[in-house]
């Protein structure tokens, strides 16, 4: 069982890109036949990912280093501690790190776009943060735990008494997840004027890890 205890958190970080790829694919597939478009194939992200990670290793400056590496450790600390069941105030904590390391990794070149991309990024982390704070606190008032095991754990379903909350996470998330109008500080979108704001000065396999 305490073996179970370590490699459950570890397959899940590994089942992570696989999941969050595949889910991805569907989305931009979803997206294109909207659009009347084919678009790519579902699997096309795992195409671009091992495109990336056979490019030559490019570096800006050596700060962007510590800021790639900073948020995908993040990221994956904020899996273990959801998949342990551990505090959901210091979830999203660790997530709004995360991605403050990714403005940080921009403001660190010299590109005007890189540096532009991190200002918007720091603006949409001004706007989502106390939204999924506030919804963390109203769980809390209502569970009376921080706990996701707790939450789990609550008799009764959340939704029917916390859809205000609810509401809002969702547009929190659209935010977070950069979703179509608020993909500004990445510019998912050519017709953008930021070319790829955060993501300018990232190139190979750097780039392949966010």
């Amino acid at each position: 069982m305490n073996v179970w205890i370590v490699l459950a958190p570890i397959l899940a970080v590994l089942c992570a890109p696989f999941i969050g790829g595949l889910l991805r694919g569907i989305d931009r597939k979803l997206t294109a036949h909207m659009q009347g478009r084919i678009g790519p194939p579902i699997t096309q992200n795992f195409y671009d990912f091992l495109k990336l990670m056979g490019k030559q290793r490019l570096i800006t400056t050596k700060p962007q280093l510590i800021w790639v590496y900073g948020y995908l450790i993040s990221v994956i600390a904020a899996l273990v501690l959801l998949y342990l069941r551990q505090d959901l105030l210091m979830i999203v904590f660790v997530l709004g790190f995360g991605g403050v390391c990714l403005a940080l990794g921009s403001f660190s070149t010299k590109s005007p776009y890189s540096i532009f991309g991190g200002h918007r990024e720091l603006l949409q982390i001004l706007a989502y943060e106390p939204i999924l704070l506030l919804a963390v606190v109203a769980i809390y008032l209502r569970t009376d735990t921080f706990m996701v095991k707790g939450i789990l754990d609550f008799p009764n379903p959340l939704m029917g008494t916390m859809w205000l909350a609810f509401i809002g996470v969702f547009c929190a998330l659209l935010i977070k997840m950069r979703k179509s109008p608020f993909d500004i500080s990445a510019s998912e979108h050519a017709h953008q004027e930021l070319v790829r704001g955060v993501y300018t000065e990232y190139s190979g396999p750097y780039l392949a890890i966010i």
